[in-house]
């Protein structure tokens, strides 16, 4: 009787037990309530540096997992918590601060911008998938220039002593073609960008940060030599120019503690990539 007394205890302090485990696993609304409760607590230079791990947590997320923490961060943050968030932390705030920048960048005192076009924009992460691409092909390549060298060799037969000798220019053009890309394949096998860590921004990261870009500027126009000749005005008030820019993301990082980002110092690197022909409305 004593034994069963003792193995009912055991079931019910079992049951209690569980009943208490479940009840203290959060719902994800809980747990991101209590998140943005701490997260506007801390002081901003930890709520930028909170930023980034949360932005490669979101990142990680299916997009419905993602889609519902944004939800209900949003239901949760306040205005003075948002704004901490650092923009450039988005692909929309670098794009925003881009065309902020682009508006007063290397424009002449009587030129003005009319449009800005952004052709495309990249991730790390793309442009390292894109350049591995052209790397594994040239490799391909490689391999079947020597396939092909190594199955004419084969079906002409003998060595190579012997067909340099008898001067055998179409067996010898194949051991060449064989030999050289044979060279060539270690230096590509090189140049594939292998994944290093989550620090590699080359390989690892997510921010549209390469950008290609379209600035149509508007000059007072200028009368030409025709027009000069003529001695007619001409009812053109403004020449129009393209200029194709490629902007890099720089981020930028705190002056004191260069691990901590600091969105006021991030910046773009631009230069100009061609100038196009005049373009008409």
């Amino acid at each position: 009787m004593t034994k069963k007394i003792v193995l009912a205890l055991i079931f019910l302090l079992a049951l209690s037990t569980h009943s208490q485990t479940k009840k203290q696993t959060p719902s994800l609304e809980v747990k991101v309530k209590n998140y943005v409760k701490w997260f506007e607590s801390l002081p901003d230079y930890k709520k930028r540096e909170e930023s980034i791990i949360l932005v490669n947590k979101l990142n990680n997320m299916s997009p419905h997992d993602k889609g519902i923490w944004l939800a209900l961060m949003t239901k949760y943050s306040t205005k003075e918590s948002k704004k901490n968030v650092a923009d450039s932390l988005s692909n929309d705030g670098v794009k925003k601060k881009l065309l902020a920048t682009l508006k007063s960048y290397n424009i002449q005192n009587n030129e003005k911008i009319d449009t800005i076009i952004i052709i495309r924009a990249t991730t790390g992460k793309e442009r390292t998938f894109e350049k591995n691409a052209e790397t594994i092909k040239k490799i391909a390549d490689l391999k079947a220039i020597i396939a092909l060298a190594e199955k004419k060799m084969d079906s002409i037969g003998g060595d190579v002593d012997f067909h340099y000798h008898n001067g055998n220019t179409i067996y010898m053009n194949a051991y060449h073609n064989a030999k050289n890309a044979n060279y060539e394949l270690p230096f590509l096998r090189d140049e594939i960008i292998l994944y290093r860590g989550t620090g590699d921004d080359n390989w690892n990261s997510y921010l549209k940060d390469l950008y290609e870009v379209e600035v149509q500027v508007k000059t007072p126009h200028i009368l030409t030599d025709e027009e000069l000749d003529s001695g007619i005005t001409s009812t053109t008030k403004f020449d129009k120019k393209k200029f194709i820019y490629i902007a890099k993301f720089v981020k930028g990082y705190n002056y004191y503690d260069g691990k901590i980002r600091d969105d006021k110092s991030s910046s773009f690197s631009i230069n100009e990539k061609q100038q196009k022909e005049n373009y008409d409305d």
